[in-house]
């Protein structure tokens, strides 16, 4: 009985292939161009691949197509659509939770960082920090809390000490 299946089993793989329809070159093809148009960067797709069970070569041909050029593209992509919708949050917090959010979507630290710091100015430009420090230390009730002690706290959420200080000290 299980030869019987075997056989069937290998008569259907013979004609997927034969009607190009289990095709590991298209497949590969198809998901680059699904993950740059999702935003994802080159390790996700290479993941992806070998969870899928792609064949290696494959997988090496088709990361020689996401060039250098694309990744910075999609980064620069993602960074414009996340200034769009800026928060007011420290410049430390924003940067940290940028990046995280880069590497988990599959780019490389090195690629993330490189784009972060041909933009910093841009994103300096857009974080007002002034006022997210202006409107974190009103969340404390300042009466109740040392200056040393509300330091510290707005300093543990990703403020400068220097900017900090003049706040606190207003």
């Amino acid at each position: 009985m299980q030869l019987i299946w075997r056989k069937f089993i290998s008569v259907i793989i013979d004609k997927l292939l034969e009607d190009k329809l289990l095709d590991d070159e298209r497949y590969c093809k198809n998901m680059l161009e699904s993950v740059i148009t999702s935003k994802k960067g080159p390790i996700f797709l290479k993941r992806t691949l070998k969870l899928k069970g792609v064949d290696e070569n494959f997988i090496e041909d088709i990361m020689y197509e996401f060039t250098e050029e694309t990744v910075v593209e999609l980064l620069n992509e993602i960074i414009d659509k996340e200034l769009r919708k800026i928060k007011i949050v420290s410049l430390i917090k924003y940067l940290s939770q940028l990046k995280q959010r880069l590497v988990r979507s599959g780019f490389m630290i090195s690629d993330i960082n490189h784009i972060i710091n041909e933009r910093l100015d841009e994103i300096k430009e857009v974080i007002d920090e002034e006022s997210a420090i202006e409107k974190e230390f009103k969340k404390f009730d300042v009466k109740d809390i040392p200056k040393q002690k509300l330091i510290k706290k707005l300093c543990d959420r990703g403020f400068n000490y220097q900017d900090v200080k003049k706040i606190v000290n207003n």
